[in-house]
């Protein structure tokens, strides 16, 4: 949004992305143009966003060139008028590929990556097809790195692809998304066109009836917004209830609307109040976990509780501690193609001194290597401490070994056999369930104030990680990598004094995990599944397992297997939700939560009927779905 030398307004796709995410933003936007306000400065992660998209569109462009059309580039550095005209002309002159066209219908202005030409080939189709341009006209086609596309680009295109049809007289028919795989996606116009212009009339209208005031409101846009530190900052004045951790939108409306509206106000409110339609567990735990910020916010003490749980959840989650325990932590870089896991980073006592062991990979098929050798690795660590157990905080590390197992076909059993008999610790589920503390968040990090000091790496998060790790893909300097391998010791060595820590807030008496289900190899053996046994015969039949297998058998090996592959992912995420907190179910379109039964049960044929209420949320589930509970 911008004010043009004549004191109109300019607005751009992205303003009406803006408006949608949240209009808050976009009333910021307006008082900024005649006021002197910062925005949120670009941090490295946005710049190598900035950086790697560029790329992108570079490496289109150059295919495009490659396969043989003439494009036509409309420079950067000219002014809005004569980079206009250059659009238009180079439309007119019928160029095959006009790169960064602007498309300007006042008020509004789009910037689009490339306007491809489209001609109309047979005497039949000639007949309405003819543009202003003659017979030929353009389609539009954006390039994203993501490699899922979202609503806002759909936005984005609608509108370059409207400012279009104002300038040839016709509409097109499709518009592209250049995906970060390199997929190129269309999309029919008539299917989206219509909601996008109801959306442009709600902001233009908006805009027109500006409100003298607003106030920002936590929401999904918030991650991406030029606007963030100014509206925390105004969040950390107000003392606003979304400074409690876990807390939901709806939550705050429905505290909001019972005169609650700070965290102090929440901490000092009795904790057997009723509020109309919060479950009141929920505002209890609301409450506490208030009472204890508040507290921290006045005092600057950090304090923690010990929350009672459910049979075999919370505390009873921890295994018996074993000399042979490793604690695990991995870096991925979701930028590289589909996605690379470029360090497996495990910590663990060997012979009484701490042994950082990383495993790199720096292309797919360093991965797959790399992910055979730590599977390797584990196999031959837990034969010789057969009790041990693998720690991890959050799921970030088994869901990216399930990924990769699936991906390369390899270590599939072993893995489903780690899982099944319940290798992978997560700290994460067993904090949430345990403890409420102090802090405004329950990232590791959030936690480390508890147990460890404060850490003065070169490194400093996930996303430090992949900036420092796409610096040393460009020069090349091992220190870069050191740096990130550091990092990723340090929370190895963070989720080991985690562990640690919640040991020692283990009451006695608690059950162990797996206290009388320790299985023998001999056990485990007898615990495989049939099918399991007999694909390991085939595979060893077909030679898979040799230096050089034949890549026929390979694949024939895989097709043997496809059935039990296929079904692994639902079982897979089946166990995840029960791991689940409620606020991250509602957030899952795959499940409905929060339920509350609203009437008695009632019989039907062999079954009983169940009524309940539920809070808004995105569900895939529809009527006549049998839910698994």
């Amino acid at each position: 949004m911008q004010t043009l030398p004549n004191g109109k307004s300019l607005y751009s796709p992205a303003d009406l992305v803006n408006f949608l995410g949240c209009r808050h933003a976009t009333f910021l936007d307006v008082q900024s143009l005649s006021r002197d306000w910062e925005t949120t400065p670009a941090s490295a992660t946005d710049e190598l966003l900035q950086q790697k998209g560029l790329e992108h569109e570079l490496a289109y462009l150059q295919q495009l060139k490659d396969t043989g059309y003439e494009v036509t580039e409309i420079p950067k550095d000219q002014g809005l008028r004569d980079r206009v005209q250059m659009t238009q002309q180079a439309m007119e002159a019928g160029a095959d590929v006009i790169y960064q066209a602007v498309l300007y219908d006042p008020p509004w202005r789009g910037d689009a990556d490339f306007l491809i030409k489209t001609e109309a080939r047979s005497p039949l189709a000639l007949r309405g097809a003819q543009s202003l341009l003659g017979n030929h006209s353009y389609e539009v086609v954006d390039t994203k790195l993501t490699r899922t596309p979202e609503a806002k680009h759909l936005i984005q295109l609608c509108s370059y692809t409207e400012l279009l049809t104002n300038l040839q007289g016709k509409r097109p028919e499709w518009m592209y998304l250049v995906l970060g795989n390199g997929e190129n996606v269309p999309y029919q116009v008539t299917d989206f066109i219509f909601y996008y212009q109801r959306a442009k009339q709600r902001f233009e209208a908006y805009l027109h009836h500006l409100p003298s005031a607003s106030y920002p409101e936590p929401c999904q846009h918030c991650a991406i917004c030029h606007w963030q530190a100014h509206c925390t900052a105004q969040w950390e004045q107000d003392d606003h209830l979304s400074r409690v951790a876990n807390i939901q939108r709806s939550q705050i409306v429905k505290l909001q609307q019972a005169g609650i509206t700070t965290l102090g106000e929440l901490a000092n409110t009795p904790p057997e109040t009723k509020i109309s339609d919060l479950n009141p567990e929920v505002f209890q735990r609301l409450q506490a976990q208030a009472a204890l910020q508040h507290h921290k916010d006045q005092t600057g003490e950090s304090t923690y509780e010990i929350l009672s749980a459910s049979p075999g959840k919370g505390l009873e989650r921890m295994p018996k501690p074993d000399a042979g325990d490793l604690f695990f932590d991995m870096e991925g870089d979701p930028l590289y193609p589909d996605g690379l896991e470029y360090l497996f980073g495990v910590y663990y006592q060997d012979n009484g001194e701490g042994t950082f062991h990383p495993f790199w990979a720096h292309d797919h098929g360093e991965e797959k290597q790399t992910f055979q050798a730590f599977m390797a690795f584990l196999d031959s660590h837990l034969k010789q401490y057969p009790h041990a157990h693998i720690y991890h905080y959050n799921h970030y590390e088994t869901t990216a070994l399930k990924r990769l197992a699936g991906r390369y076909g390899i270590c599939e059993e072993q893995l489903d056999n780690l899982l099944r008999g319940q290798k992978f610790v997560d700290l994460y589920v067993v904090v949430r369930e345990s403890l409420r503390i102090s802090e405004p968040g329950y990232s590791i990090k959030n936690l480390e104030t508890f147990y460890m000091e404060k850490r003065d790496g070169e490194v400093a998060t996930a996303t430090d990680s992949i900036v420092m790790y796409h610096r040393w893909r460009e020069t090349g300097e091992d220190q870069l990598l050191q740096h990130i391998a550091d990092y990723n010791k340090d929370d190895c060595i963070s989720t080991q004094k985690l562990r640690d820590w919640l040991l020692q807030l283990r009451p006695e008496n608690t059950p162990w995990l797996n206290q009388q289900k320790e299985l023998t190899e001999q056990d485990q053996e007898r615990n495989r599944k049939p099918w399991e046994i007999e694909h390991e015969e085939y595979q060893a039949r077909l030679g898979v397992h040799q230096e050089n297998p034949s890549p026929l058998y390979t694949r024939l090996s895989h097709l043997l297997e496809f059935h039990q592959r296929e079904a692994k992912p639902q079982w897979w995420q089946l166990f995840y939700h029960q791991t689940q907190f409620e606020n991250e179910l509602i957030a899952d379109a795959q499940c409905l939560a929060g339920l509350t039964k609203i009437e008695d049960s009632y019989p039907e044929k062999q079954s009983y009927i169940y009524t309940y209420t539920f809070p808004a949320q995105d569900t895939k589930l529809k009527e006549g779905d049998k839910p698994f509970i």
